[in-house]
């Protein structure tokens, strides 16, 4: 998978704190499918504040866009990406978007099952250029054209 030497640099100094850095979601999904995506969200188990640090040495400017979910905006040059840290979410009421309790973890399984589609739930480990695919099924569903929930 192609991406900017920025986000290569920055998994590079994340993987120097024993953590790992992967692109997830669509962006992976349409890679697989062979579309074109210009949508990069990344993920790791690194916490936002030290996320933040080695962003400011790599001179990548940062935004938090939502500090209880553990999201930021990162911005390289042209290119921006989200970033989420794993986490595990709990829902009061059906239909309702914002978490009623999120909980942060290093765990990649527990951070695939809170996403929507098993399709969107492949990682891309940057550092060792390859795919995760922690519930077993994404890239088979891809494959297969099956769409199902993580759990």
């Amino acid at each position: 998978m192609e991406l900017c030497k920025e986000l290569k640099q920055l998994s590079q100094e994340i993987s120097k704190k024993d953590y790992k850095l992967y692109v997830v979601g669509g962006y992976v999904r349409d890679h697989l499918l062979g579309i074109e995506n210009p949508d990069i969200d990344i993920t790791s188990g690194i916490p936002c504040e030290e996320l933040i640090k080695i962003c400011e040495k790599l001179k990548i400017k940062t935004t938090v866009i939502n500090k209880k979910l553990g999201t930021l905006q990162l911005c390289a040059k042209d290119q921006k990406f989200e970033f989420t840290q794993f986490r595990i979410e709990k829902y009061e009421t059906a239909g309702v978007h914002t978490p009623s309790f999120v909980e942060f973890t290093e765990d990649i399984l527990k951070d695939s099952q809170r996403r929507d589609f098993t399709i969107n739930a492949i990682y891309y480990d940057i550092e060792d250029d390859k795919l995760i695919d922690p519930t077993g099924k994404g890239i088979s569903d891809i494959k297969n054209k099956i769409l199902r929930t993580t759990i």
